[in-house]
């Protein structure tokens, strides 16, 4: 997977080839004529990678992205559970801190574990997308663990509770909901851990449908607006972002984003990338 990921990358500094201009509203966005066309365009960017490589490595990407909307495989849900709990285990044998540097009591763990309530982690899953950029959590609270205050490594800012960044965009499978419905336990690309349930929305074969037929556009700055049709701001970039593409003009691209109507349900929704801060990601039929 790293070797894909370092490969695949290269594609990500097309970004950088175009020069920033003023992208405002004003930008005329026209559907794309064909996918070959958007890929023709890359591959001229790119200056000498291989084509069919690059054509292999992204359906390889994008089969592994899409993992939490597949099919999940026979006892899948006792496996995570047993990984779950033993992650909680280990964490709680270790000497811990809060970030108060107070240190964690047998009765704070034991509230998290009722919370968790994995006895009652059963095969009901359900399919959803990020749709506020996150952080996965090794267990459901938003306190930190420090192991060691006087540690460098192991004090701050290392939180042993973080597991990894989740952005905008991302595929998750949930499945489990803590016992006050605060958090869910979610399957994500790479791994496993809770999210606060303000996090997701949940999808349905429609907006998979949608989502998937698409090519995708790969986010190559950080920290740069993203804004709806309306004008409405609505989050920060990060590198790593795959969104889907609806159209393109000269200046950038207008991309899917995922918004959640009152019942938390997934609606597709269109938001405004310059070219320098994105690029076409290599997108073919899985």
């Amino acid at each position: 997977m790293k070797k894909i990921i370092r490969i695949i990358s290269l594609s990500f500094v097309v970004g950088a080839l175009f020069s920033p201009l003023a992208f405002g509203q004003s930008i005329q966005f026209k559907p794309p004529k064909t996918q070959q066309q958007a890929i023709d365009a890359l591959s001229a960017s790119l200056q000498g990678q291989d084509k069919s490589q690059q054509k292999k490595l992204a359906k390889r990407f994008l089969g592994n992205y899409f993992t939490p909307w597949k099919i999940m495989q026979p006892g899948f849900h006792q496996r995570l559970r047993d990984k779950v709990q033993g992650k909680v285990d280990s964490l709680q044998q270790r000497a811990s801190w809060d970030a108060h540097n107070k240190p964690h009591q047998t009765a704070w763990w034991q509230q998290l574990k009722t919370n968790m309530n994995l006895s009652a982690l059963d095969d009901d899953t359900q399919k959803a997308i990020v749709v506020n950029n996150s952080f996965l959590r090794m267990i459901p609270t938003r306190s930190p663990i420090f192991n060691d205050v006087q540690k460098p490594e192991q004090g701050r800012p290392m939180d042993s509770n973080r597991q990894s960044n989740l952005w905008i965009g991302t595929p998750v499978r949930i499945v489990h909901t803590s016992k006050d419905d605060a958090w869910v336990l979610v399957q994500t690309p790479w791994s496993y851990g809770w999210l606060p349930v303000n996090d997701i929305a949940y999808v349905d074969k429609t907006f998979i449908k949608q989502w998937r037929k698409q090519m995708f556009v790969a986010v190559t700055k950080n920290n740069q607006s993203v804004y709806d049709t309306n004008g409405e701001f609505r989050f920060k970039t990060h590198r790593g972002m795959l969104f889907p593409l609806d159209a393109y003009g000269k200046d950038g691209y207008q991309v899917l984003i995922p918004l959640e109507n009152a019942k938390r349900q997934a609606v597709i929704g269109s938001g405004a990338i310059h070219m320098f801060y994105a690029s076409v990601f290599p997108n073919y039929s899985l």
